[in-house]
Formats: C-alpha cells, sequence, structure tokens
C-alpha cells in the first residue's frame, strides 16, 4: 500500500504511534464500518476522538469517527472502544469521504485517535491509513 502520506506514517511507527502497523477494518463507501480499539491496561476513565482528513495536516476534518466509551476486560487487562462511520453520505459516513483518485478502487485516508484523561491535556493514541473500498 502506497499513500501520499506514507512519511507521516513511518515517522508515527518509529515513534510509537501506529503507522503502517495499524490494521484496520476495511470500510466500504456508503456502508456502514465499525472497528474496535484495544489499548492495554485499564483507561475506562479516557476520552478518545478520532477524525478522518484528507491529509495528516489539513485544516478541515472530512468525517468524525463515533467512539463509545471504554470497557475494561480485568481479566484481560484491555480496555476496549468501539469506533465507527455511519452509513450513506451523510456527515461522519462512508459516503462523504473522496472517491478514488488512481482508478484502484482503494482510497487510503489518513486517520488519527486522540486520548484525554482528565485532567491532563490531549495526546495522539495512533494514527493510520483508513482503507475506503468503492462500491461497485
Amino acid at each position: 500500500m502506497a499513500t501520499t502520506f506514507d512519511t507521516w506514517l513511518q515517522t508515527l511507527q518509529a515513534g510509537g504511534k501506529g503507522g503502517a502497523s495499524v490494521a484496520l477494518k476495511i470500510a466500504t463507501r456508503g456502508l456502514a464500518w465499525e472497528d474496535v480499539i484495544e489499548i492495554s491496561g485499564d483507561w475506562s476513565d479516557a476520552t478518545i476522538e478520532g477524525s478522518i482528513r484528507a491529509a495528516p495536516d489539513a485544516a478541515s476534518v472530512l468525517a468524525v469517527v463515533t467512539v463509545g466509551s471504554g470497557s475494561y476486560e480485568a481479566g484481560d487487562d484491555v480496555t476496549t472502544f468501539d469506533v465507527s462511520l455511519a452509513s450513506g453520505s451523510g456527515s461522519n459516513s462512508t459516503g462523504i469521504l473522496p472517491s478514488d483518485t488512481d482508478g484502484d478502487g482503494v482510497e487510503y485516508l489518513p486517520i488519527a485517535f486522540y486520548m484525554t484523561l482528565a485532567p491532563a491535556s490531549q495526546e495522539l493514541l495512533f494514527g493510520a491509513a483508513f482503507p475506503l473500498t468503492g462500491k461497485v
């Protein structure tokens, strides 16, 4: 997978903040997308926000990812967060995202998730390439 933001992905990976090592579920344009973020430890008090942009440093957000509350599983010592985008073509949906630009049927967009622990400030949790396939 080659993207126009590979340097950003490589920098994130080198800093332990995701990058190419993060594999998100593939989304299909116009259909609902759901995935799960799993973090070691008890982070159930944390707030996570996610967004997709046209470029890693773009000023405007293309879609805001819905992130559920953290659920701590003591036996596994992990906290999980459900993440999703709506179906259709409204705001914060897979259908509102840019269409394929090179004709290969897949568009990769930068996605980033930020964590906030009260009263601490927001920090980058991880960034990755969000894979979006066309709908035939």
